[in-house]
């Protein structure tokens, strides 16, 4: 009789603790964000309003993501991954994408980082990121604040598994969630098994945190992602591509 008490009110403790958890992880992840986009926010105030273009950009991006305390998600830890000769490991629903500057290798050891960092977060890379094959920046891009007409629809960082991400009205939803990106569930309602490939034309589950470029920061479902002012003249789909 104790144990089947004992059981039972174990089933309700542990769905409670679960959940608290969760909502404590949350709002870490929403502080980090914050956080990032303001060291962001700094970087073009110091460039003159400008957009951070490389080596600008990957100067920020190394800055902040040597600070763990703001740049990785609860949810998604660093793994150690970067380093043994890998200068770029990308990330994934569960885990932060890592970067290491490595030095000389010797005849007895693989080259070793001088230096790393690693990061929950991407930049919409539409922020004077994104280039086409001749190294110039797509003519969607923003490229000085000015440019950006609706700040607070305009995606600045958000939950990502690698430096940079971004949509178009035409980009697909994912069949993968494990390494979505921006359309991955890494919050909210995610499903139980994310390796599980999603059916197309099915509503997507979850959400990530994101901050915009007004410094608001907000919980996003994945269904929302196509609304958001992704890139110089965005037009939002009425709904998004591959919604049946």
């Amino acid at each position: 009789m104790v144990i089947a008490i004992v059981g039972v009110l174990c089933g309700l403790l542990f769905p409670a603790l679960a959940k608290g958890k969760a909502k404590a992880q949350n709002v870490i992840c929403m502080s980090n964000v914050r956080q990032v986009g303001w060291s962001y926010h700094e970087g073009v105030e110091n460039n003159a309003e400008q957009l951070l273009v490389d080596p600008l950009r990957v100067a920020w991006e190394r800055s902040y993501s040597r600070k763990k305390r703001i740049s990785i998600c609860p949810t998604a830890p660093a793994k150690g991954g970067a380093g043994g000769g890998l200068p770029l490991q990308i990330g994934s629903i569960n885990s932060a994408w890592e970067w290491a500057a490595l030095g000389p290798s010797t005849t007895f050891a693989a080259s070793a980082p001088i230096d790393a960092g690693a990061s929950s977060y991407s930049l919409n890379g539409f922020l004077a990121v994104f280039a086409g094959g001749d190294g110039m920046l797509l003519t969607n891009c923003f490229r000085r604040v000015g440019d950006i007409q609706v700040p607070a629809k305009t995606p600045l960082v958000g939950d990502g598994i690698h430096p940079v991400d971004g949509l178009t009205a035409s980009t697909p939803a994912p069949t993968d969630f494990e390494r979505g990106g921006f359309r991955m569930p890494r919050h909210g309602a995610r499903p139980r098994n994310v390796g599980v490939e999603f059916a197309a034309g099915e509503k997507l589950p979850g959400s990530i945190n994101m901050a915009f470029y007004d410094g608001g920061v907000q919980q996003v479902k994945l269904e929302q992602l196509w609304s958001l002012n992704w890139h110089k003249d965005y037009v939002a789909p009425e709904k998004r591509p591959g919604l049946r």
